[in-house]
């Protein structure tokens, strides 16, 4: 992971020291077209876009972030095996990816391990393989439930999302029978890492499930640095400047069409706008002293508890728990994500939007005593990687909220040349592909107000 397109935040050349409360101007003292808040997928989105939508000019942009670019998307590197900030899978219709084609920023990899695979319900594992045929001679399921379990999967294929807005999951799914709904549950958390089916959106849940059952997705050679890695590179061949170690501490703006001011540790930039696009929306009230809007139609932030675990030989397991928010996935040798040989295997546990992670002994435990279904065991760990509370998301769309059409948009702070990005923003996607989505949107916005004040 390398940081040769970060602009280093050290301004030895600065007249004056300065301090959180007493920032140094820029030193050229010109307004920037566009600042973002933010280094991880939102940001990049946002960034990117703006670069190549103005025609005729180059605008100057001003990236800042308190951490290493990525965010959530950065990947660490340990004796040779990546590991991403979780389980990390590229839906390959969906936003992201999308922009990503877009800007031409290429990424490689493979797909997760298909066919055999372990269903775990009441503490037992079931083998079964993940095809039609399969489903009708699992004995999870009495003929009658293999045969309603079929049919629900050919609603999710032909269904239209939007008919089922303001529909709960529960209450999408109260018709069928519940070891039925279970099968259903378990794909629903897997696509969109929420386990919430009585308030969670059963439109954005189809939508998802419909981007996991058609193209699919795809784990990352590199882990998602090379997403991180490949944003980079393209905006430093346009001049974008990226500095990272820069904490920003306010965002004020003034009347009409005057520039938006953005306080850092360092010093004080001024732009045309700015992106908020870190954190959730608690860092942008926080940095903005304004309330979001619409914060009731959002969850609360979804987090989830995963473990990785490198191995000495590949295994290409998979393995979900029906009556448990519990997943597995071998994620290497699918992607180069360990040495030659290797594995790597991911393990999650979903949690209820603002539910407490609970006791790491027992949540870290519980997991190893799941990777038990698919035989691994001690002797094949070469090392671990625990996180015990993942911030998944940081609000998931609620039935009652109107779904993702529901949740904030870019203007949501309701102040003049300020907008909003992130994985909670906007009417498009989940997860990355949300924060793909409203970066875009975001950057068209803010482009807006530079070209009115322009004019």
């Amino acid at each position: 992971m390398s940081n040769r397109h970060v602009t280093n935040t050290a301004h030895p050349h600065s007249d004056s020291p300065a301090s959180p409360g007493n920032p140094v101007p820029a030193p050229d003292g010109r307004t920037y077209d566009l600042i973002v808040v933010g280094a991880g997928i939102a940001g990049l989105a946002t960034a990117l876009t703006a670069v190549t939508a103005v025609t005729g000019t180059t605008p100057r942009i001003l990236v800042l972030d308190a951490h290493p670019a990525g965010g959530r998307a950065r990947t660490n590197e340990q004796h040779g095996y990546l590991h991403n900030v979780g389980p990390h899978a590229l839906y390959r219709s969906g936003a992201l990816a999308t922009l990503l084609g877009r800007h031409g920023v290429e990424v490689s990899g493979g797909e997760p391990p298909s066919g055999a695979a372990v269903m775990v319900r009441d503490g037992q594992g079931h083998p079964m393989r993940l095809s039609p045929a399969a489903m009708l001679r699992t004995s999870l399921l009495t003929p009658g439930e293999r045969l309603r379990l079929l049919a629900l999967f050919a609603t999710v294929q032909r269904a239209k999302p939007a008919q089922l807005v303001g529909r709960s999951v529960d209450d999408w799914l109260a018709p069928y029978p519940r070891r039925v709904r279970q099968f259903a549950d378990m794909l629903i958390r897997v696509s969109s890492y929420t386990d919430a089916p009585d308030v969670f959106d059963a439109g954005a849940a189809v939508d998802q499930l419909q981007l996991a059952i058609g193209p699919g997705v795809q784990y990352l050679d590199g882990g998602w640095q090379s997403i991180v890695t490949g944003c980079l590179d393209v905006l430093a061949a346009a001049g974008v400047e990226v500095r990272t170690d820069e904490e920003t501490l306010t965002v004020r703006t003034g009347d009409g069409s005057a520039p938006v001011s953005v306080t850092t540790a360092t010093r004080t930039h001024t732009a045309h706008a700015v992106v908020i696009a870190g954190g959730g929306p608690e860092t942008a009230e926080r940095l903005t002293g304004a309330t979001v809007r619409g914060l009731d139609r959002i969850t609360a932030p979804v987090t989830a508890t995963t473990l990785d675990l490198a191995l000495s030989t590949a295994r290409p397991a998979l393995a979900f728990a029906l009556d448990a928010p519990l997943y597995l996935s071998a994620h290497a040798p699918a992607a180069r994500l360990a040495p030659t040989g290797g594995g790597l295997v991911s393990l999650m546990r979903y949690h209820a939007p603002g539910a407490d992670a609970g006791d790491p002994a027992v949540r870290r435990a519980e997991l190893r005593a799941f990777a038990d279904h698919v035989g691994i065991g001690e002797r094949d760990v070469v090392h671990e990687r625990y996180l015990h509370r993942m911030v998944v998301t940081h609000g998931a769309p609620t039935a009652a909220g109107g779904g993702l059409a529901g949740r904030p948009g870019a203007d949501a702070l309701g102040l003049p040349g300020v907008y909003l990005a992130g994985d909670w923003v906007g009417p498009e996607g989940l997860l990355a592909d949300a924060a793909a989505a409203s970066g875009v949107a975001a950057a068209q916005a803010a482009l807006q107000r530079r070209a009115s004040i322009a004019g």
